[in-house]
């Protein structure tokens, strides 16, 4: 008698098989120039509607470095832009993403200029960064708390709220930008030397936020915390900071 397989098992199988046959297509579709991805206009747009859900989900979070955190709604709005603009068009997405349609391809990728940002967050509460299009919630707890697991955030740290205080800004980089990298025994580093280290290409540095008390970095968001503003052992009140995408 012929084992059945299990539903989800089953689910599992396909979406394995799909991703790894949108893998096999992929050069057809899509390359890497610089730092944008180059779309082929026809080759995506003939696609079935799953399939480039699915392709641009991946073009976006290569074009950020990171996993796209696109809602459904947004991918599908970018689906719908890409199968009727006209060339010299463009759409702005979330964390400074755009598309602009050239003839017979959509390039896609963050635009080279940043504008100075600097954002005031409230504290404890959530400020929307526009100009990336993420979300900061910050809470104050007694003692060291456990991060919590429970919302898809993207990026979670904790500080010494005494060492702090309750004035905290996010913004861009600006030049002469220092900070302690956590892991480095208290060593400071300069920020455009660390983003250098870590790869980050020129196009993306302006976009990183950084968290700060004042002139003081506390943390190069999704990268690493200064160590002097940690939350340790012995921390009496902590700063817990949450970053996610707003959709």
């Amino acid at each position: 008698m012929k084992k059945r397989s299990h539903p989800r098992q089953a689910c599992w199988d396909e979406d394995e098989a799909i991703d790894q046959y949108l893998e096999t297509i992929a050069e057809t579709v899509f390359t890497r120039e610089e730092e944008v991805l180059s779309v082929k206009r026809n080759n995506f747009n003939i696609l079935p509607l799953a399939f480039r859900r699915r392709i641009f989900r991946k073009i976006a979070g290569l074009a950020v470095a990171e996993p796209s955190t696109l809602s459904l709604a947004q991918i599908d709005e970018a689906l719908f832009f890409m199968a009727a603009a006209q060339t010299g068009r463009t759409m702005s997405l979330p964390r400074g993403l755009s598309i602009g349609r050239e003839y017979d391809r959509f390039v896609v990728g963050m635009p080279a200029d940043m504008p100075e940002f600097s954002s005031s967050l409230t504290v404890p509460g959530i400020t929307v960064i526009s100009e990336l299009g993420l979300e900061v919630e910050l809470t104050i707890a007694d003692g060291v708390p456990t991060l919590s697991e429970e919302k898809n955030y993207l990026w979670q740290a904790l500080f010494d709220y005494d060492k702090i205080g309750s004035f905290l800004t996010l913004r861009n980089r600006r030049p002469g930008d220092w900070f302690c990298p956590s892991g480095m025994g208290g060593r400071s580093k300069k920020l455009q030397d660390y983003l250098v280290d870590e790869k980050v290409s020129r196009r993306k540095r302006d976009r990183i936020p950084l968290l700060c008390a004042g002139d003081n970095i506390l943390w190069v968001v999704g990268f690493r915390t200064d160590e002097r503003f940690a939350a340790g052992a012995d921390a009496k009140t902590t700063l817990v900071v949450r970053v996610s995408g707003n959709s």
